[in-house]
């Protein structure tokens, strides 16, 4: 199993080493599967555009959609698809437990992209505020180890804050609820919670930064 975390632009040119992980040339079936996330990236234009199926007349490219690099992870160890991207941290434990990756390229750095997003009625104004509060994260992303990150730069506890396992999907929806009071999450959820009375904590110095 061969693993890309890829921009459409350079597809070609690592595919086309990597043509034989995901199945026989010669074969009738001359599928490749290829897991998206839904987020807003390079990943997404390379695949409206149809770079992928440009380079690689003759072969059926397959998307697989899903809603977090931890379930593309899985799809790969699985071998439920032949090529993922997923973040740093995921690949690194892919790594760890003996996955048989190639990774070939940086699709992007995060940068904004991700953030922690903090209920406007919270009363979250800095990190210290976050005891006690109720944050959802995707357990094995960036974001949870960015938020545990940030909680031991400012030598808070990470048990007193109620550190809870949630995809994007589900998190909005406990946003919508008032079940959380912020969650750590990447576009378009991050997006969509500001805008439902949300404020990114970066801009209310919440992450210690």
């Amino acid at each position: 199993m061969k693993f890309i975390r890829l921009v459409g632009i350079v597809l070609l040119a690592a595919m086309m080493g990597l043509i034989a992980g995901c199945g026989d040339p010669g074969s009738k079936s001359k599928e490749i599967r290829i897991g998206f996330q839904t987020i807003p990236n390079t990943e997404a234009v390379a695949k409206g555009a149809g770079w992928h199926e440009k380079a690689l007349s003759g072969w059926k490219v397959k998307w697989v959609p899903f809603d977090s690099g931890r379930d593309v992870n899985n799809a790969l160890a699985s071998d439920s698809i032949d090529i993922g991207l997923v973040g740093s941290t995921l690949v690194s434990t892919g790594l760890s437990k003996g996955i048989d990756y190639e990774v070939i390229w940086l699709a992007d750095v995060i940068g904004d992209n991700e953030a922690l997003v903090v209920k406007d009625t919270s009363g979250i104004q800095e990190i210290g505020d976050l005891v006690g509060k109720t944050i959802a994260v995707t357990f094995g992303s960036t974001t949870q180890y960015s938020l545990l990150g940030a909680l031991q730069a400012s030598q808070i506890d990470s048990g007193k804050v109620h550190i809870i396992d949630m995809k994007p999907a589900d998190m909005l929806a406990a946003w919508n609820r008032g079940d959380i009071d912020g969650g750590y999450v990447w576009q378009p959820t991050l997006q969509q919670m500001q805008q439902n009375g949300g404020t990114c904590a970066d801009h209310k110095r919440a992450t210690g930064t």
